[in-house]
């Protein structure tokens, strides 16, 4: 059985927590739950868990200060940032303290099986090693390496239907981080992005078949209707796909 320690200033939400977390995955319990930064710490100083799960917004203690003290005082522990606040300062911060994830409130009971599950699997491989740390994908690659893996996996697929959800389960990471990640790399989102890369494939197929069909681009970029791809087409350049090609054509 694996303990965690919920840190929230919300006793909503820890009551919520503590009676959800059995139920989606019942090789986890909640061994304490605590109101503020300051008592978490002093659990700890007496009481062990395999994993944190702390609200970044709270008096007395931020969440990050509290990531940082813990971190500083027992390096190896595994922390999981909980957030009201869809807010990417935050997010980033953390990952300095070597936070593995964070997850938004309201919390997605997905997103939270697949993170303990993640977790444990790590637990288990660090068991079946001899102790020796074998972390995840997500704690023991880069950010860096992370967006590369999505960045090659989007080339590679972007006239396929890929959701953020699809391109993180395929890299091994959640879609809340990977989210966090484009937005730190590019500074757009990760929609944004597979946007543009299809447009910019868009284009090149134009220029390489100056007769080519509107109708035959969709399928080829990622759209499953003509309809879909001239509005997102027309979004983005600011004129549709039919009179783009005529302008292209007249340089000829």
């Amino acid at each position: 059985m694996y303990r965690i320690l919920l840190v929230d200033d919300e006793s909503l939400t820890l009551e919520y927590l503590s009676k959800i977390i059995p139920t989606q995955d019942q090789d986890w319990q909640v061994a304490a739950s605590c109101l503020d930064g300051i008592e978490a710490l002093s659990w700890l100083e007496n009481n062990k868990a395999d994993l944190v799960i702390t609200d970044i917004k709270m008096p007395e203690m931020t969440g990050l200060k509290l990531c940082e003290k813990i971190k500083a005082k027992y390096p190896e522990q595994k922390i999981i940032i909980l957030s009201g606040y869809d807010d990417f300062k935050f997010a980033q911060q953390a990952i300095r303290f070597q936070v593995l994830d964070y997850l938004l409130k309201p919390i997605s009971l997905p997103d939270l099986k697949e993170m303990l599950k993640k977790i444990k699997t790590s637990f288990i491989l660090e068991k079946e090693k001899g102790d020796s740390p074998v972390p995840d994908e997500q704690t023991e690659a880069s950010g860096n390496d992370i967006v590369r893996q999505a960045v090659n996996y989007i080339n590679s697929n972007y006239s396929q239907p890929i959701s953020l959800t699809i391109v993180a389960e395929k890299i091994n990471v959640s879609p809340n981080y990977l989210s966090f990640l484009f937005h730190k790399e590019f500074g757009e989102s990760y929609n944004k992005y597979l946007t543009r890369i299809r447009m910019e494939h868009t284009v090149k197929l134009m220029k390489e078949n100056p007769h080519i069909r509107i109708y035959e681009i969709p399928e080829k970029v990622g759209y499953v209707s003509v309809k879909h791809f001239s509005y997102v087409f027309k979004q983005y350049f600011g004129i549709p796909p039919s009179e783009f090609v005529q302008k292209l054509n007249e340089r000829i």
